[in-house]
């Protein structure tokens, strides 16, 4: 699983979401993460499919939305219903969105689909510790990842000991705060990005790197994509 992937929430339309993932490829990035309640997995896949990357050099995250499990058999219906939109055959990795609904039911297609070769790996995202053990426990597939919010802000101390205890990897989303209350601009991380002589989008992921967090973000500027996906 790469350090640093390259996430499509709020691309725009399916024609712009396949010009910013295509920019993405090109100056580097493999992992995409993707989801369900986005709605634009084609456009995704019109931009893996352009570019011509091979599938084995990427890693694809497909999200399970709360809507699309109302059912039993419905995640599984789902799942490939993702699969097709990306022109993937199989995903690296699986994620329940949110702890709503029957997870249960939800996660035991999802166990379903790992025996069967069908993804990867599966796992969570937005599960906090009680939650997360809950499934943990109860489950004999145990979740590979936990996607998370976590930046400079929100760092998320217990949940990183939590996971590193089970031995489960810690992915960060939103890791730039979604450039909220002028985070580019805090002053603890222009210091810390000066004295590296970088900036301070670079200082946040070199956190989520120190910690061993996975993280992804997404841009429109092919110029800054470019400068963070070589920023280490």
């Amino acid at each position: 699983m790469p350090i640093l992937g390259y996430g499509t929430l709020k691309l725009g339309s399916q024609k712009e979401t396949q010009k910013a993932v295509e920019e993405a490829l090109e100056v580097g990035y493999r992992l995409f993460d993707t989801a369900q309640s986005y709605l634009n997995e084609e456009g995704v896949g019109y931009a893996l499919k352009a570019t011509g990357v091979k599938r084995e050099e990427l890693f694809i995250t497909a999200k399970l939305f709360a809507a699309n499990y109302k059912k039993v058999g419905d995640t599984k219906k789902t799942y490939k219903e993702s699969c097709k939109k990306l022109g993937i055959e199989y995903a690296d990795l699986f994620l329940i969105h949110q702890p709503i609904g029957d997870v249960y039911q939800a996660y035991r297609e999802m166990q379903e689909l790992y025996k069967d070769k069908e993804v990867r790996a599966i796992g969570v995202s937005n599960f906090y510790p009680a939650r997360f053990m809950d499934l943990y426990l109860n489950f004999e597939i145990k979740p590979a990842v936990n996607q998370i919010e976590c930046h400079p802000i929100f760092q998320q101390e217990k949940v990183l000991e939590l996971a590193k205890s089970l031995n489960v990897q810690l992915e960060a989303h939103s890791p730039l705060y979604q450039t909220r209350d002028n985070i580019l601009k805090n002053s603890v991380l222009s210091n810390i990005a000066k004295k590296h002589k970088k900036n301070g989008g670079t200082g946040d992921f070199k956190m989520a790197h120190t910690k061993r967090h996975s993280s992804h973000t997404k841009d429109f500027k092919k110029r800054k994509n470019d400068r963070k996906s070589k920023h280490f």
